[in-house]
């Protein structure tokens, strides 16, 4: 039997959180699984789910871990690691978050039976870091959702925010440091884009740096905060360009997003983001400033070329194809049959 913890369905829903919610309606649709509650947030919902979780999993379950951590004491355990940020890039966290990943996650990835990695890059990190069996790591892409290709959403979003049809250029994102949103800026402010109309629309909760970064603001810059699911579609499709120029990811949702909407992207060079934009898109150096200054332009310039080939590439990722992808990796490494 399969079971899975609840702790995602109550959070806020991004990249992490979607991957999870879209494995579980996947295995919901295929096989039967259990949905264990975890009532608790932050530390307490950690110290639960490593202390009484596993007093929750008979001996022959198999528990899925979907958010780059689980319960050290359960060994038949498939744990899905997208990345790890917090151990390459402490300085990004606060210290509560620091030790407790630098404690928990060099035991689960050696006492669980099999992990999964959304990129080669995370993948990689792994092995150099801890010495991982390269065995033991399966890859699996993320997908994206089919609403992002429909060119149907409802424009309502659009008109209520100010924003006209192909006269801004978006990101998706939380403004937090490794997103790297103070370059951008810089770049937008250097390149001709502003001069010539368009808007930088930033869509995205404010984190721990956004009052840092909103001093380099002008009125060219727009900032949306959290946006809901249902109104994305429609403010990715209705965008001239998609800009994300991160300083590290373990895979890159928005990038993919925006190429399913057909919006050409211009993203990172670095971490695991060329795995998902491929040749389809611009990549840059993101400590550079001119270079995104001037992938910035080349996006828009070359609009229509790279729109066509990133809705191509797009269609090569899918929920469904994860889903049946995660279910060949228990059957593999965790002796997993379904019931």
């Amino acid at each position: 039997m399969l079971y899975i913890t609840d702790k995602f369905l109550s959070q806020s829903m991004t990249g992490v959180q979607r991957v999870a919610f879209e494995l579980l309606k996947g295995l919901k649709n295929v096989t039967k699984i259990t949905v264990i509650s975890n009532p608790y947030s932050g530390l307490v919902g950690h110290l639960y789910e490593q202390l009484v979780i596993p007093f929750k999993i008979p001996k022959h379950g198999t528990l899925i871990s979907p958010l780059n951590i689980g319960p050290i004491f359960v060994k038949n355990q498939i744990v899905i690691i997208h990345d790890i940020a917090s151990i390459d890039h402490p300085e990004w966290f606060n210290w509560k978050f620091k030790i407790f990943y630098n404690l928990i996650t060099p035991i689960l990835i050696k006492r669980v039976t099999s992990i999964v990695t959304v990129s080669q890059f995370t993948k990689s990190r792994l092995i150099q870091k801890y010495d991982v069996p390269e065995d033991k790591i399966t890859v699996i892409l993320n997908g994206v959702d089919y609403d992002f290709f429909n060119g149907t959403t409802d424009k309502k979003y659009i008109k209520n925010s100010n924003l006209q049809e192909g006269s801004y250029i978006l990101s998706v994102c939380s403004i937090e440091p490794r997103k790297n949103i103070e370059n951008l800026i810089k770049a937008w402010l250097q390149s001709n884009l502003h001069l010539k109309g368009y808007k930088l629309v930033f869509a995205g909760s404010a984190g721990a740096n956004f009052s840092e970064v909103e001093q380099f603001t002008d009125k060219s810059i727009i900032w949306l905060g959290y946006v809901a699911e249902e109104s994305l579609p429609a403010l990715y499709q209705n965008a001239k360009a998609f800009v994300y120029v991160s300083l590290y990811e373990g895979f890159g949702l928005p990038p993919l997003e925006a190429m399913a909407a057909g919006i050409p992207v211009l993203a990172s060079n670095t971490t695991a983001i060329p795995e998902v934009v491929g040749d389809c898109g611009v990549l840059v150096d993101p400590l550079s400033i001119e270079a995104i200054a001037a992938g910035l332009n080349a996006v828009v310039e070359n609009s229509s070329d790279l729109s066509s080939k990133c809705a191509e590439r797009a269609r090569a990722f899918s929920w469904d194809k994860f889903s049946s992808e995660f279910l060949a990796a228990l059957k593999k490494h965790n002796n997993w049959k379904d019931s």
